[in-house]
């Protein structure tokens, strides 16, 4: 997938598993292209076959083609570029372009059972952009407010420079401050929305802006059957290193929605101070068992978002002195998805990182 147009492959497999490239073509990145691919992959299928549609995740690039075969009723299914990238190297490919990307891809859905992709709805895909840009803004009033307080310990005083970034500093807080406003405002509006938003926050220490961007980076927590999928989809699922009489340590794959885990931050750090029974315990029993800090707060930020998920789908309070066992501790770090089983395996969920 590009930003103009995107180069496609149909490929067959038959009993034996063997699989067959029968035609290669490329269309415009627009709705005719689009009507075009339909039309040309009826040509070359015949009726009544099971087609699946598998594209890589290429920024934005993607999301018009997969929303618009979606509409269709077609079966399709987005994959992360990681995946299709190992899925190449496991076929022996060494060079890399778009031409063999789509061969690859084809392959790879002839061969594989893809779980379908779903749109985010539009209240929620809105929610994610807005809260994604102002996370760009926060960055943005950092990387300013540094330069800022680096000139003004220069050693010129350089008086309209300093102006300068006090003005622009003013107009990304006050952006800052404008949306979050008006993200405020599209939840609490939203009838189905805002009364699970409301059970989420009685957690002490996480405020609505967090479980927002959590909301709607995940899409409501759709298609996630299981918290091992939720964790592995925020990047929490924990890799070992073991081999022989080795054993290294383990830490979390980091391959999952970033966004999730820097929101997640603050909140594991507002619940230690104020000491919430739940996840107190639970730093305590991880941190005398790692002597770690780092590994204690995060287990506090996987089993906020689990708290999170299970709220969301019984839509009941949180009970701050729920009892902490050690099986719960123990399920801390989860399997990776290469070890869980195909029932509990992560859909093929797509993020922007």
């Amino acid at each position: 997938m590009a930003k103009k147009d995107f180069k496609c492959c149909i490929s067959s497999i038959d009993e034996q598993q063997q699989v067959k490239v029968k035609s290669t073509a490329h269309f415009l990145n627009s709705i005719e292209g689009y009507k075009a691919l339909v039309l040309w992959v009826a040509k070359h299928c015949q009726t009544g076959t099971a087609v699946v549609y598998c594209m890589e995740a290429t920024g934005i690039y993607h999301e018009s083609l997969a929303l618009f075969l979606y509409r269709q009723n077609m079966h399709v299914s987005v994959v992360l570029p990681t995946l299709s990238k190992n899925y190449l190297k496991s076929l022996g490919h060494k060079t890399k372009n778009d031409k063999i990307d789509a061969k690859g891809l084809s392959t790879m859905a002839a061969e594989k059972s893809l779980s379908a992709w779903q749109p985010f709805s539009e209240s929620i895909y809105e929610l994610r952009q807005m809260t994604r840009y102002i996370e760009d803004l926060n960055q943005q009033r950092t990387a300013t407010g540094n330069q800022l307080h680096a000139l003004q310990h220069s050693m010129y005083a350089m008086e309209e420079l300093q102006n300068i970034l006090k003005e622009h500093l003013a107009f990304i807080e006050k952006q800052i401050k404008e949306l979050k406003v008006h993200v405020e405002q599209m939840v609490k509006q939203d009838e189905k929305l805002w009364p699970k938003i409301e059970h989420m926050m009685t957690i002490r220490g996480v405020g609505l802006y967090t479980i927002v961007v959590i909301v709607a980076e995940t899409n409501g927590f759709a298609l996630f059957e299981n918290i091992g999928q939720l964790c592995s989809y925020a990047g929490y699922d924990v890799i070992e290193e073991q081999s022989g009489t080795y054993q290294g340590k383990g830490r979390i794959s980091k391959k999952g929605n970033s966004h999730i885990r820097r929101a997640l931050h603050m909140p594991s750090l507002s619940l230690l101070r104020y000491q919430v029974p739940l996840f107190y315990a639970l730093y305590q029993r991880v941190l005398d068992r790692t002597h770690i800090k780092m590994k204690a707060i995060v287990a506090i930020q996987r089993k906020l978002l689990t708290i999170l998920y299970t709220l969301w789908n019984k839509e009941e309070d949180f009970n701050p002195s729920m009892h902490v066992t050690k099986k719960e501790v123990a399920t801390t770090e989860v399997a990776t998805q290469d070890e869980l089983s195909a029932e509990t395996r992560s859909p093929l969920l797509v993020y922007q990182s």
